[in-house]
């Protein structure tokens, strides 16, 4: 694993971190109690449970949260410009709000001492192994570990095809800052 090199004080990553919890701010009431939105973050929110479960079982977190401690990156320089307002709205939604507890060295803005500060994840996260916890793991453990993430991400894509109509019908999707 490299030494990571980059800042994490982005300003990118924090204009988008400000306009999810606008979008959180303005409309978390009424998406929370919505018809169709509430349920499906609840069936969301009981899937991340399960791949958190299975991972956590499995040693995921530690290994990734203990390379991240000795400031290593294992996938690629700024995958935490992946997450646009939308899913860190989902995260605010789900009780997350995209702040570390306590700054690490630089890896990702999104991770701290006890790994991914972050509820719903970027499908990249879910789905990329290193070398080290592919080794671990095993070919079963990750080919049962991966069916679990895809029925996580499955979660995901329902709710964003209902949220996305939701918020441009808002207006909310049109203006950024």
């Amino acid at each position: 694993m490299a030494k990571n090199t980059w800042s994490t004080d982005d300003p990118g990553i924090a204009a988008t971190l400000r306009r999810s919890r606008r979008l959180f701010q303005e409309h978390a009431p009424a998406l929370l109690h919505h018809a169709r939105i509430a349920p499906l973050l609840d069936r969301y929110r009981q899937s991340i449970d399960l791949t958190a479960s299975r991972s956590l079982s499995l040693g995921v977190p530690a290994s990734c949260a203990a390379c991240a401690g000795r400031g290593c990156l294992c996938c690629f320089e700024g995958v935490e410009r992946q997450y646009d307002e939308y899913l860190l709205l989902i995260n605010h939604l789900l009780g997350a709000d995209g702040q570390r507890e306590s700054a690490v060295e630089a890896v990702c803005h999104y991770c701290g001492p006890r790994g991914c500060c972050l509820v719903a994840k970027h499908s990249f996260c879910l789905n990329y192994f290193c070398q080290d916890v592919k080794l671990a793991l095993g070919a079963d453990s990750a080919t049962g570990l991966r069916g679990v993430v895809g029925a996580e991400l499955q979660c995901q894509w329902e709710l964003e095809r209902v949220l996305m109509p939701w918020l441009w019908s808002a207006g909310q999707t049109a203006h950024r800052g």
